[in-house]
């Protein structure tokens, strides 16, 4: 019975803890998104790739580290 309970209370934490981690990147995304649409058009960058999914690919490429300076600096 009381682990029933236990792992029914788990549950709803668990539950609760996903639904408030997806609001958090939501918001989160509200806010980049337009400043990384703006990047990409003030540098004619047509596509952005998530750099764990790309084999191989040249340094000069990699546009992080540019995108997040522009991020941190426009979100202060």
């Amino acid at each position: 019975m009381k682990f029933q309970e236990f792992s029914k209370e788990k549950n709803e934490i668990v539950k609760e803890f996903n639904n408030f981690k997806k609001k958090e990147f939501e918001n989160i995304f509200k806010k980049i998104n337009p400043i990384i649409n703006d990047y990409m058009k003030q540098n004619s960058v047509k596509i952005l790739l998530d750099s764990k999914n790309v084999y191989i690919g040249a340094k000069e490429l990699n546009l992080t580290e540019d995108i997040l300076k522009k991020v941190n600096k426009e979100l202060k």
